[in-house]
């Protein structure tokens, strides 16, 4: 914030002098536990999502220092349900974590990833994550209104040739997702010698427990 023009980090005590709320539009790239430590009096954020992209980081600042910051996450053009959170809320939740995927796999927002309410989603949904930085959810059971994609899980392999050779069985092409894993999309789409597209979806990733693992899924049903 102290590098953009103007400067709220200066203005934020003239400008909450003047006006009861302020609505403060911010670069959707901008870091959002930063830009509370550096602006005081926030009571919401709200970033919004269009198509998997966050396109909006936007900022409501009170006069009186509220009791609580709410994260308000949107997803345009999408089914997916506002997911609101307090920061509160999100320190203090308790989040189990799984070394063995479930039947489904779900995958948060834009919104939903940039605002950071990770262990709040779990808690809410009664979801397991898959590691503390892997940012994807599982479960034995259906989570209806997940803000996010859901999977079925076909099937889950580690990374030897044998393994691997099952999993990809009779597969040709796939929608590849990494997410904390040591390669990245194009080098394992070129390791795994899968072209682009059709009905699969494969997610490479780390467990609780230290493995990596390639789950094979297909989009779940209405929820």
């Amino acid at each position: 914030i102290e590098d953009c023009e103007p400067d709220l980090s200066i203005l934020q005590e003239a400008i909450r002098r003047k006006a009861a709320f302020s609505l403060i539009k911010l670069s959707p790239m901008l870091d959002i536990r930063t830009a509370l430590r550096t602006l005081a009096h926030v009571a919401e954020v709200h970033a919004v999502s269009v198509q998997g992209e966050c396109k909006e980081l936007l900022l409501v600042m009170t006069r009186q220092k509220p009791e609580k910051t709410a994260c308000h996450c949107v997803n345009l053009g999408t089914e997916d349900p506002t997911f609101t959170f307090t920061l509160t809320e999100e320190e203090e939740a308790a989040c189990t974590y799984s070394d063995t995927p479930g039947r489904f796999l779900y995958e948060p927002n834009a919104s939903v990833m940039k605002c950071g309410g990770f262990r709040s989603l779990a808690t809410r949904y009664g979801l397991r994550k898959l590691h503390p930085n892997s940012h994807l959810y599982t479960s034995d059971h259906s989570c209806k209104d997940f803000p996010g994609r859901a999977f079925a899980i076909e099937d889950c392999c580690g990374f030897g040739k044998k393994e691997l050779k099952g999993l990809l069985n009779g597969l040709g092409q796939a929608n590849l997702t990494v997410r904390n894993f040591p390669d990245t999309v194009a080098g394992l789409r070129k390791r795994l010698k899968l072209k682009e597209g059709g009905n699969a979806y494969l997610f490479a990733t780390t467990l609780s427990d230290g493995r990596h693992v390639l789950l094979r899924c297909r989009k779940a049903g209405p929820q």
